[in-house]
């Protein structure tokens, strides 16, 4: 329904016709069946937005595939889309990939990176720390993209900053709303007196998302990055610094081959 709003809200404003097409990153089978299903006029894509993510779960979940469900949506899940899709990507004369990260890439240090790799990406079960895994991954995921994209192609992480989605609600609504689909705006208006003050001041300091998706649309629409956005990571508009161990390529090339096998999928770069 979300898609389908945004996909007419886009056909007012431009005039293009805009198609949606459902994809659920907790199930390999939706990833892998992803080309089968888009519009015969999709020949090629200029732009893949590794958008969709989930965060802080209390406790921990499981994939379709059984893998931790915020490392397999937002790592895992993604990693299998860039191998689906890259056949149409390089399709297109100059394509770019651009992976949705967050600041709290930084929670993790190198070594607990190497520890969740030596366990196949089943650490010990922590909510932050296991986001934190997973928005790190992301960063590594792009690092090692960039080393092996041919000159057409490009990756760039982007921490968009705090902004006003749903991606809190598992922390806000608690695990039976939020696996219910209740939006937190259905959910706001169940809370007490006290919850809604609480919550409209932490608004005042969390970006609507007209401002939040500016480093995203940016990074994907500017045709002076078409070569090279100008590093790997970005902060909103401008060039950030991730995590220390993002940049340790022996880290990147071990998430690659552990993600590679526990898929199934192959990137073939």
């Amino acid at each position: 329904a979300k898609a389908q709003q945004a996909a007419n809200e886009i056909e007012r404003r431009t005039g293009r016709k805009v198609s949606g097409v459902a994809l659920d990153l907790a199930d390999l089978k939706s990833v892998k069946s992803l080309p089968s299903r888009l519009p015969k006029s999709v020949t090629k894509i200029d732009v893949l937005m590794e958008n969709a993510g989930v965060m802080a779960i209390p406790e921990r979940l499981a994939t379709k595939d059984g893998f931790e469900r915020q490392i397999g949506v937002n790592h895992l899940g993604h990693y299998a889309l860039v191998a689906t899709l890259l056949p149409l990507l390089e399709k297109s004369s100059a394509f770019r990939i651009v992976a949705v990260s967050s600041d709290a890439n930084k929670i993790v240090d190198g070594k607990a990176i190497a520890q969740a790799l030596d366990a196949n990406l089943e650490p010990p079960y922590g909510a932050w720390t296991n986001y934190g895994l997973s928005k790190v991954f992301n960063v590594l995921f792009v690092e090692e993209l960039r080393r092996r994209l041919p000159s057409k192609g490009t990756a760039v992480a982007v921490h968009p900053g705090v902004v006003q989605t749903d991606l809190s609600r598992y922390l806000v609504q608690g695990i039976d709303a939020a696996e219910a689909g209740v939006s937190q705006t259905e959910a706001f208006e169940t809370m007490s007196p006290l919850q809604k003050k609480l919550m409209e001041g932490m608004a005042k300091f969390i970006l609507p998302v007209s401002l939040g998706a500016n480093g995203q649309v940016r990074l994907a629409s500017d045709e002076n990055l078409a070569a090279d956005p100008g590093g790997a990571y970005f902060d909103g508009l401008k060039r950030g610094s991730p995590n220390k161990a993002a940049g340790d390529a022996a880290l990147a090339r071990r998430l690659w081959d552990v993600s590679e096998r526990l898929t199934g999928a192959t990137i073939s770069l």
